[in-house]
Order: structure tokens, then sequence, then C-alpha cells
């Protein structure tokens, strides 16, 4: 393979803030590509000798690609500042995005969360939004009875929840708290409308809030938007990072939310920096569009559904897999497969994959074109089908059939590289007594095991040996 070509985006697509010169990013498909990025970032002018943590980098940079949840960041309580803190300072110094930063506690109610997210500057807030008036019983009778309807909640469509709020107000019911009026905004003359959409969402404190917040941030994600003050925020493309202290545990329609997560033990405040987008935009699209060209052999499948089966049937360890966490997972090791690079690009790629995309997101009911053929027209047949790209669409007219090399496959490493990152946060330890085939498999030593019982971090230290141990046995 010849050597890699240092990156460059063309003119036409977004370029970096003049606080961020161009540096040369490594060619996707490079050998060992994720140490050569990080490794590049790493030498930045702009980072003033600051060295991200590379594990909290490579997930955050994984869920950017895939796009499929958020990023849950386990921490002690005594660092859970400085971890959010080095999140905040890798969205907005090294991938340029701004993120808004939200603190919760015990007194945050859902009307003081949606104003957190839709009124408060990007990056500004770092105290916690409280309610001083909210009394602590009415907040737990609250939680009880919201808790009982809210899954039922969640299937329902953005179109569904509008014939909902149609008929409240038709009927003149009064409103709840989060459909009053911000009375603090118009006093501050905050100009709502005016803010940019919410690029990433980093939240401290959630698992000290109640479960009418959690419930409050799952609905907006599934609908796609925010209301507050007569103000909808679009959060389709936000990046939602949960600081999590201590491990806490949460019900699994809120973690579920977040495709991946990692530990920081020792997380360390970083330095305050400029913003700077030394990752283009330009640059993880095109990553991000990379994916549907990298591909899983059925073989790798089968061990997929076959980890899934394992971790459903463990004895010790109760996850509930949702269709959106398998999902993730075929989505989590593409990418790790696309990060770990070793592989060879045309030259023409960049143009091909750009010309690609665009043609990618002609909805399957358009019926223009100048072809017929029924519903979508011929250039969406394939499409419609399930064919997948290769890397014969990325030569151009006029190249050669050996140009660019083979196609290639995520392997059973990728598999490993992303298990313990796509599980973790969605494991806990059954009570005791509660082990599948107790009475069948389990010996004398195992009933007396406790379950799990113990400090948090060996809790998760041990359910992270159990995930690692079963990618040896499957």
């Amino acid at each position: 393979m010849p050597p890699s070509k240092p990156y460059s985006p063309t003119l036409q697509l977004p370029s970096p803030p003049p606080s961020a010169p161009l540096i040369d990013l490594p060619q996707p498909g490079a050998p060992s590509f994720t140490r050569q990025l990080y490794a590049t970032l790493a030498r930045a002018p702009s980072l003033n000798g600051w060295i991200p943590d590379p594990s909290l980098f490579s997930t955050l940079l994984l869920a950017l690609i895939v796009k499929q949840g958020g990023v849950l960041v386990d921490a002690p309580k005594k660092s859970a500042r400085a971890a959010g803190k080095e999140a905040v300072t890798i969205l907005r110094c090294i991938f340029g995005l701004e993120p808004i930063v939200v603190r919760c506690d015990e007194t945050t109610d859902p009307t003081s969360f949606a104003r957190a997210i839709t009124c408060e500057s990007a990056g500004r807030r770092d105290r916690p939004i409280t309610t001083p008036s909210r009394k602590a019983s009415r907040l737990s009778r609250m939680e009880r009875s919201a808790t009982s309807s809210f899954l039922g909640r969640l299937s329902e469509s953005p179109a569904r929840m509008s014939e909902h709020e149609a008929e409240r107000r038709a009927s003149g019911r009064r409103p709840s708290s989060g459909d009053r009026l911000d009375r603090s905004c118009k006093a501050k003359e905050i100009d709502i409308a005016s803010r940019p959409i919410a690029q990433a969402i980093v939240i401290r404190g959630l698992e000290r809030a109640g479960a009418t917040v959690a419930m409050e941030l799952v609905e907006n994600l599934n609908r796609g938007w925010i209301e507050y003050a007569g103000v909808q925020r679009d959060l389709r493309d936000a990046l939602v990072v949960w600081v999590r202290a201590d491990g806490k545990e949460a019900p699994f329609w809120l973690v579920d939310e977040f495709a991946c997560s990692v530990s920081l033990p020792d997380a360390e405040t970083p330095p305050e920096l400029e913003p700077a987008a030394l990752v283009p935009p330009a640059y993880l699209l095109d990553l991000r569009n990379l994916l549907d060209f990298t591909h899983v052999h059925p073989p790798l499948h089968t061990h997929m559904t076959n980890l899934l089966s394992s971790l459903i049937l463990h004895p010790r360890l109760s996850a509930t897999i949702t269709a959106r966490a398998s999902k993730s997972l075929g989505a989590l090791v593409r990418a790790h497969r696309l990060l770990q690079g070793d592989f060879e690009l045309p030259a023409r790629w960049v143009t091909e994959l750009r010309r690609w995309a665009r043609s990618a997101e002609i909805p399957l009911h358009h019926a223009g074109g100048k072809y017929a053929g029924g519903r979508g027209g011929v250039d969406t047949w394939a499409r419609r089908a399930g064919e997948k790209p290769d890397v014969a669409d990325l030569r151009g007219e006029g190249a050669g059939e050996d140009e660019g090399g083979d196609d290639w496959y995520a392997l059973p490493r990728n598999v490993a590289g992303v298990w313990v990152s796509a599980f973790r946060h969605r494991v806990k330890f059954r009570q005791r007594g509660d082990e599948s085939l107790w009475v069948l498999v389990g010996s004398a030593r195992e009933r007396a095991w406790g379950g799990g019982r113990g400090k948090t971090k060996d809790r998760s230290r041990e359910i992270e040996d159990a995930l690692e141990e079963m990618l040896g046995v499957v």
C-alpha cells in the first residue's frame, strides 16, 4: 500500500474557524488511522500542549461517526466535574462543536431542565438548575404517577404528540409547568429564536435528578426537538454526553439513549482553550459516509448475534437488549473497522464519495427523474433492494478496475474493540437468587456469591471482566 497522504477538505465545504489553522490529518484507510489522528491532534498548537484522554476522545469520535445515540461517561464523584470539562473541551476545541452544559441536582424539574437546554448560551452553564419552591414530596408523587405511563408514551409518534397537545388546548385543560412562558427569559431579554441549534449537550448530575427529568430528556430526544417558551429546538443532530458520578444505576429506557460509554477514573481539569475545529465538519462527514462502504461478513453477523444471546441468557448478568442496542452494535463495529484503517482508497474517492452521498439523499418516494420505472425511479431500485455500495463506486469514470484496492470488512477484533463500550452501561448484576438455571448449574460457591454488591468501582470492573470473558467463550 502506498504511504498515506494528508487529508485536505475541498474549498466548497465548511472550513474551520480562523483560530484553528488547518493541520494535515491522516487520510482514512491509513494504517493505525486513529493513532495517527490522535497524535496529529495532540501536536496541534491551539491545544497548548494539552493531551486529551485517549479513551474519551476515541469514544466521542465513534459516537460522532455512527450517530446512533449519545455517550455515557462514568467518573468518580470527586472527578465528575473534571470529566465533564474534559468532554466539553474535546467537543469545543477539537471537533468545533458548541456544547450546552447542564448541571442537575435533586431540585431540578422538567421545566428548568428544558429552559437550560433552550435558553442558556452554549458552554456557559456550570451551576445547578434548581426549583426553589418545589417540594421533594411533590416531586416523588409526580415521579410515581408519571413512570407508569411513560413507556407507552415513548412509542408515540411526534404527530400523535401534537394531536394530544391540540386536544389539551381545545379542552381548556390547565397546562403543565413546561407549557408556561419563561418570565426569566423575558426579564433578561433573551432572544431565544436567534440561538443556534444545539450541536452537543453535556449533562452532569442527571442521576441525582428525578425520574421526570430523565423522561423529559428521553421524550425530547425521541421526537427530535424540545420546546420551551413557545420556541422549538432541533435535537436530531445533537450529541448528548451524560457524565454520571459513581456509576449509579439507571433505568433501561434512559441508558438506551446512549450508544456507548467510557470510564474515566482519574480525570483532570483541562486548561482554558480557544474554540477550534481541528477536525473539520467535512472530515467527520466523509468518515460517516464511508461507514456504508464498510461491510460485515454474514459469519461475523452471526457471531454478534450469538454474543447478544449469551448476554441475555447470562446467569449472573441482567441486560435489556433493545432493537436500538443491536443496531448500534453493528454500526459501532463498522466504525471501529473504519477507524482501524489499513485499506486503500481510490485517487478520486473524496469527489466520488460526496457525489454518492448527494445521490443517496434522494428520498425513496421521489418520483422525478428522466427514467420511468415506478416509485422512486431506477436510481432508487438498488437502495430499495438493500444493495450496499462498494469501493468500485469511489473510482469514478475511466478508472482502472484495480484502482483503490478491495472492499474492507469488519473482523472479530473489531467486535472485541467495541463490545465492552457498547454494553457495559446496559448491564447490571442479577439480584441474589434470580440467576437463571440456578438449580441446574449453580454451585455452592456461586450461590454464596454476593451478586455484585460492594463498591461501585468494583462492581463496574466485575461487569467489564464478565463482558470480556464472554468474548473468549462465544
